[in-house]
């Protein structure tokens, strides 16, 4: 990460690749023989942790994977039965809109003649911990033994094919390791494309590894942690990347396409919607197309084709009750449409370890009180001090990044006002800071923000190691910046390990996402400002 407050320096406008720009220094540095050989390690150690993951997943008695949770959601999706009702062994829901299901289905499993046994008998026994009344125990209890006699005869009569398990988890976690890397790679082309010191790095330099490989280690806690779980992280970040490259990608040209990356990551996991205030701010109207019409097909039109129009909108009907309204506060829950059935397992405080904002601060407010015994619900001063807190962040994210600066126009207020209103033609320099910043507030004022959630803090460490490299005389990182690298990373494993739950309870994740968050703020502000100086030399 930068440890100082540099920023861009102006350029020429053309010069050969590996020439020096008059006014500062070309950054080139070649890899050693050494550090190849540490990158092929590298490798071979993410491999191995696939192993590790994949035997935890699929080859012990427990799963411990949230893959099984999608691809029998996958199954529903094949085998025309609903989507949102419970077929894993561990009683956890789907919880996504459906589109993320059906492209699974290649990889669906269905479940077994004693899945819903299996949960009856854990409802039985776990019911009056997950919050659910002897007579609430009883129906669902009842409900699980009827799935069980209605789906045993389909189950037994399905003579189709279905990928083996432990296969799907081994397919699984290499396409999300390929689309976490490929992530790295393109949120490392657009510092590039919009810095001109780093533009001319070649796969051989040293500044072009730093850029793709340290931030995935800084990260590495939550990257990992998505990893083993099974989780779908690695695709949401895949779409985030995309958006922010091809926002900068070509002058801008890409843009639309940009918008349909980010209208991806909010058909999989809602919360990356926050990051239409970019599009927005910049008045970027070939995002906002793209944002939409990626939307309108992920959404409406892929679902309405595999399911027919009328089970698409009542899934996406569903989707908001059970799990769209009572995460944003119950807001439709309170006219008498909620479903509080994901409560336990998804936004109920009495034990959580998310962190965000207002689970932080109910964490706090109950810390003497163990996990599991604490209030259900936040208390009533959680939502202003979201309000405070999360506008606050958004509004210094807009400050940083600056309003669109426009040519100067000397001929009368009507033209001044037109050259301020007029929409982009070129890229925005600031465009991946920005939207990394936004990721940041994201995190901070998202219902449920899951310790693995913090792989999406991989674009701002991209941008922060680049204010770094671009400094360094070897494409490297100062003494400062290695030592916030490894703080980062030290305060998002610690809270991981067994008997440090108070890490969680206190928000050091948290915390330490809103040090990087201010840390990039300063950066950007002050880069913005030296760009606006040299535009009036």
């Amino acid at each position: 990460m930068s440890g100082s407050s540099s920023s861009p320096t102006p350029s020429s406008s053309s010069r050969p690749s590996g020439t020096p720009t008059p006014g500062h220094r070309s950054v080139r540095d070649k890899l050693k023989g050494w550090e190849f050989h540490a990158i092929a390690i590298l490798g071979i150690a993410m491999l191995a942790f696939g192993w590790l993951v994949v035997k935890r997943s699929a080859l012990q008695n427990e799963r411990k994977t949230d893959l099984d949770v999608f691809l029998r959601a996958a199954w529903a999706v094949r085998a025309n039965e609903d989507i949102y009702a419970t077929f894993s062994e561990r009683g956890w829901n789907y919880v996504y809109p459906s589109t993320f299901a059906i492209l699974l289905t290649p990889l669906a499993e269905p479940p077994t003649e004693q899945t819903f046994l299996k949960l009856a008998a854990n409802r039985q026994k776990f019911g009056d911990s997950r919050g659910l009344s002897p007579e609430e125990t009883s129906q669902e209890v009842a409900r699980f033994k009827g799935e069980a006699a209605r789906l045993n005869a389909k189950l037994n009569s399905d003579r189709s094919f279905y990928v083996p398990f432990w296969i799907s988890c081994v397919i699984w976690y290499l396409a999300s390791l390929v689309m976490i890397l490929w992530s790295a790679h393109l949120l490392a082309r657009a510092v590039e494309i919009v810095d001109q010191r780093l533009s001319d790095l070649h796969w051989r330099d040293r500044g072009w590894w730093m850029l793709r490989l340290w931030p995935v280690i800084f990260c590495a806690p939550g990257l990992f942690n998505g990893l083993s779980r099974g989780q779908s992280d690695a695709l949401v970040l895949l779409c985030v990347s995309g958006f922010i490259y091809l926002t900068v990608a070509r002058k801008g040209r890409f843009a639309m396409w940009g918008g349909f990356c980010l209208a991806g990551a909010v058909a999989v996991k809602i919360i990356p919607a926050l990051l239409i205030v970019y599009p927005l701010w910049r008045r970027d109207l070939r995002s906002l197309v793209g944002f939409a019409c990626g939307l309108l097909l992920l959404l409406i039109v892929i679902p309405s084709i595999a399911f027919g129009p009328a089970q698409a909108l009542e899934y996406n009907l569903q989707w908001l009750r059970v799990m769209g309204a009572p995460g944003l506060g119950n807001v439709v829950s309170a006219l008498g449409q909620g479903d509080t059935s994901r409560k336990f397992e998804l936004y109920g405080l009495s034990g959580t370890e998310s962190q965000s904002l207002v689970a932080v601060a109910h964490n706090l407010a109950h810390l003497t009180t163990p996990r599991g015994f604490r209030p259900e619900d936040a208390d009533w001063w959680s939502r202003p001090l979201l309000i405070v807190v999360g506008g606050s962040m958004l509004l210094i994210t807009l400050f940083a990044s600056g309003w669109r600066s426009v040519p100067a126009i000397t001929s009368g207020l009507r033209e001044r006002a037109a050259a301020f209103l007029r929409w982009p033609t070129s890229a925005d320099p600031a465009a991946p800071a920005t939207i990394a910043l936004l990721l940041c507030v994201m995190l901070v004022v998202t219902p449920v923000c899951h310790t693995h959630y913090f792989a999406f803090a991989l674009p701002i460490v991209v941008w922060l190691v680049s204010r770094g490299v671009r400094e360094h005389p070897h494409q490297a990182l100062s003494g400062l910046g290695w030592l916030l690298g490894f703080a980062y990373l030290t305060a998002h494993a610690l809270p991981r390990l067994p008997g440090l739950q108070i890490l969680q309870d206190t928000g050091v994740m948290m915390f330490t996402g809103i040090a990087v968050f201010l840390l990039a703020a300063k950066l950007l502000r002050q880069a913005r400002n030296i760009e606006r100086q040299s535009m009036t030399l």
